[in-house]
């Protein structure tokens, strides 16, 4: 009688249980389904005047790039202004962006005459800021999938680019922040590297106290001028690959879409001129974060060895050659110039094309500078693991360019087994974004190159 009792007490507990956890459940079902359950919007005022005037312009057809999202992307109407014209004023881009809307309003539009009678060659896709407190990273993931498919079924010959939720809020302990930062977790695995890839730059964003920066960000939010400059800058690289658009690394040219870029190069030359120059570093933001990341290393191991950083981000081949041109090493003899370039260029150059680039870096070396020895290095490499496609591309480049070095003037050395594991993975203890070095990543790069940088300015 009492086993029978006891039975009875466990199933009333069981069934209690249950009248408690199905409506939870049911609850979340239908929050996660109202997320991929399309729905036009009322409670803003213009949200319908607005759609139908995108859906009209873009009834005129001639749409190769399509930018879909929140108050983000409408921000490049407004404080992204002056970015879009520079950046997307000639490659044919329309503004689909809303603010405040979420996936089932996205959804809605893209049923509804968003994506009538185009065929764009890229979508870039800025979705999940807007969400609010109350939304599962897994609900808000959800959604921004149900758009990703929309988009291929209905555009198929588009490639799609995600990009991660900027970050919000003051700090990493910011409720909203860790729920866009789930969230993008969640949805970079939306990528197959083929139709659909996935870019998080949120990083760039923040200060180095992690709050978001304040002439990026003013309100921890929304993008200021400068904020959406520097947003197209980062995604630049992205969208020129995804459109099929390529770059000739062998033809000289200043990186003129970027307006720091002119004061950045002057600043070197500025330094150039000053003399007692026995070592340079030449490459993009890998070099040009000895600055940052790397200012205690470089303190260590160059500080008493005239070293100038001639590292400037963003650069890619053609880049470096136009600097080397235009007075980045006029007037002086260094002992020893360390070259690392070519990874901005896996994405945007052909493969055969990137080796002679840097090697025609190498050969005006050798001619401005014929007293001075050259070190080539190994691209470093870049993504979670062997299997990331831009790493690939480089390590065909390093077996090709390993054959410049002549064991006189010029010598090559390839450190990238130094900073992953080895099967290939990569920390963000050495390479905080899977392509720019840490701390301790530069650590491991200045000491990995230090015997040869010793025996090659004389010092042993």
């Amino acid at each position: 009688m009492r086993m029978r009792n006891d039975r009875c007490k466990a199933a009333s507990l069981g069934l209690a249980l249950l009248v408690v956890l199905l409506p939870a459940v049911a609850l979340a079902q239908a929050e996660a389904s109202s997320v991929i359950a399309p729905a036009p919007r009322h409670d803003r005022a213009g949200w319908t005047a607005r759609h139908e005037g995108v859906s009209a312009r873009l009834r005129q057809g001639d749409v190769s790039l399509l930018f879909v999202g929140d108050s983000v992307v409408q921000g490049w109407e407004d404080n992204g202004k002056e970015a879009w014209d520079k950046f997307y004023g000639k490659r044919k881009a329309v503004n689909l962006g809303i603010g405040g809307d979420r996936a089932q309003h996205v959804l809605w539009r893209l049923d509804h005459g968003n994506l009538d009678r185009i065929s764009p060659k890229l979508v870039v896709l800025m979705l999940g800021g807007d969400y609010g407190s109350g939304s599962t990273p897994e609900e808000i993931a959800a959604g921004t999938r149900a758009v990703v498919e929309k988009l291929r079924a209905r555009l198929p010959r588009a490639k799609v680019l995600v990009v991660g939720i900027l970050p919000c809020g003051p700090s990493n302990d910011d409720p909203r922040r860790q729920v866009n930062t789930k969230t993008n977790e969640l949805i970079s695995k939306l990528a197959d590297n083929d139709a659909v890839h996935y870019h998080d730059i949120g990083y760039t964003f923040l200060a180095s106290d992690r709050a978001p920066r304040k002439d990026l960000m003013p309100d921890q939010f929304h993008l200021s001028p400068l904020g959406y400059r520097a947003l197209a800058e980062w995604l630049d690289d992205r969208v020129t690959t995804l459109m099929g658009e390529r770059e000739d690394p062998v033809l000289p040219v200043p990186l003129s879409s970027l307006d720091w870029w002119f004061k950045k190069h002057e600043s070197l030359n500025a330094r150039v001129k000053q003399g007692n120059v026995d070592l340079i570093l030449i490459g993009d933001s890998i070099t040009n974060g000895w600055d940052n990341e790397g200012k205690e290393v470089w303190k260590k191991f160059y500080g008493r060895r005239n070293a100038v950083n001639l590292g400037i981000s963003c650069d890619r081949i053609q880049n470096v050659l136009w600097r080397l041109d235009h007075g980045n090493i006029d007037g002086i003899s260094p002992k020893l110039a360390v070259v690392l370039i070519g990874t901005n260029n896996a994405s945007r150059s052909k493969l055969e094309e990137i080796p002679e680039g840097i090697r025609a870096i190498v050969e005006r070396l050798r001619t401005r500078l014929p007293k001075t020895k050259v070190l080539l290095l190994g691209i470093f490499p870049r993504g979670k693991d062997n299997e990331d496609p831009w790493r690939q591309i480089n390590n065909k480049v390093n077996e090709r360019i390993s054959r410049f070095a002549d064991g006189q003037m010029v010598f090559y050395l390839d450190i990238g087994r130094e900073l992953v594991a080895d099967d290939g993975t990569t920390s963000k203890e050495i390479l905080r974004d899977l392509l720019h070095p840490a701390p301790k990543g530069y650590a491991i790069w200045a000491e990995a190159m230090e015997p040869m940088v010793a025996r090659l300015m004389g010092e042993e």
